[in-house]
């Protein structure tokens, strides 16, 4: 069956546990989430590590099986596989081991790559900015923006870029437990920080709009926050 999937891509920042709430969102709002995610560089954590905590989560799954997590639940979020941009795999261990982790083409390459091949056709850039990140200023933020939207439209996908500042970790907790606690804590209509709300209002509401679930970001910012207060969130999550 051919689905319309969306999917973002963040550059990693201390803290960043963004993935772990927009996608049970999105997807508990009609959005068809897919998404390839890395594990940890340098000082940040990686999803995959923070998924690895939650006991019997798996992250590598066949071709086939992901395409069945995501016509089933809507969502999926795995790992690199021996099929799909095994070649980043290798690329992404041995920048960490040789000190091109902040390379703009590698990082370019490494996030485009994975998005490109689970076929998402649109794309959400999370480019962080600042001390706890690896674009540390504005400019090279969007360097690095403008260089993924380009290849984006070499290939016919919608890709948008937002900037977000990361002076100072994302919410209150850092480690892949403690993050995964607090993602589940934000999905149950708890107050955890600003930062973290208002970079979650923004990728939420941007992928409804880019996936034609919402026609404008007022609609589609009322349904994030209501499918959160319904618990729709966090019953997408556990599912």
């Amino acid at each position: 069956a051919e689905v319309s999937t969306q999917s973002t891509g963040s550059t990693g920042g201390v803290g960043d546990k963004v993935t772990l709430i927009v996608a049970p969102i999105v997807s508990s709002l009609g959005a068809i989430f897919a998404k390839m995610s890395g594990r940890g560089l340098g000082f940040t954590g990686g999803t995959l590590d923070k998924l690895e905590s939650i006991p019997g989560y798996r992250i590598e799954f066949s071709d086939d099986e992901f395409r069945e997590n995501i016509l089933k639940h809507g969502i999926a979020v795995i790992g690199q596989t021996s099929n799909l941009v095994p070649a980043d795999k290798k690329i992404y261990a041995l920048r960490d081991e040789t000190g091109y982790i902040e390379s703009l083409p590698l990082i370019a390459s490494s996030i485009m790559s994975k998005k490109l091949a689970t076929g998402s056709d649109a794309i959400l850039l999370d480019i962080k900015c600042g001390d706890a990140a690896f674009m540390k200023d504005q400019k090279s933020a969007e360097e690095l923006a403008k260089l993924m939207i380009d290849m984006g439209k070499s290939m016919n996908r919608d890709v948008r870029a937002e900037i977000t500042s990361m002076d100072t970790p994302l919410g209150r907790a850092i480690g892949n437990k403690n993050e995964v606690l607090e993602a589940v804590k934000f999905l149950s209509g708890e107050f955890v920080s600003k930062d973290l709300e208002e970079v979650i209002y923004s990728s939420a509401k941007t992928i409804l709009v880019q996936s034609k679930v919402f026609s404008n970001e007022e609609e589609a910012l009322v349904a994030v926050k209501n499918s959160i207060n319904s618990g729709k969130a966090l019953s997408k999550f556990k599912e």
